[in-house]
């Protein structure tokens, strides 16, 4: 009977000293992982601050000149402009161009003539231009 005992306590003995075996190195590995961890961060995880908008608007791309009158215009500098209203005149061209290197976005609206017999003209490129 107590070969029978002793066998049985030495296969929980064997039984508990394994799980604790086990559970020592866990604890061991978890330790050295979080040691690690510190060890090869490069910087903090936290954000700097709310995040904010990662798109520029076309007038930081491309600073952009508005022509704002409902009336004729003449464009006399390089650069970039855009309508922000739609143009009307009583006679001649809407928009006359006398400037090399000039960009102009009509943003959708409509030049357009009260005259008579329009010539048909409503931007004009004065001159022999470029671009």
């Amino acid at each position: 009977m107590k070969t029978r005992l002793n066998m049985e306590r030495t296969k929980l003995l064997n039984r508990t000293g394994h799980h604790v075996g086990l559970l020592c190195a866990a604890l061991l590995l978890s330790t050295l992982n979080s040691q690690l961890s510190h060890c090869f961060a490069q910087c903090s995880l936290a954000p700097p601050g709310a995040p904010g908008p990662t798109m520029k608007s076309l007038d930081q791309v491309e600073a952009r000149t508005a022509i704002t009158n409902s009336g004729a215009v003449t464009i006399s500098q390089s650069r970039s402009y855009h309508l922000t209203r739609n143009i009307t005149v009583s006679s001649g061209g809407a928009i006359a161009i006398n400037s090399d290197d000039v960009t102009l976005d009509l943003n959708g609206f409509t030049i357009s003539s009260t005259a008579p017999s329009a010539n048909r003209v409503a931007i004009n490129l004065v001159g022999v231009r470029r671009k």
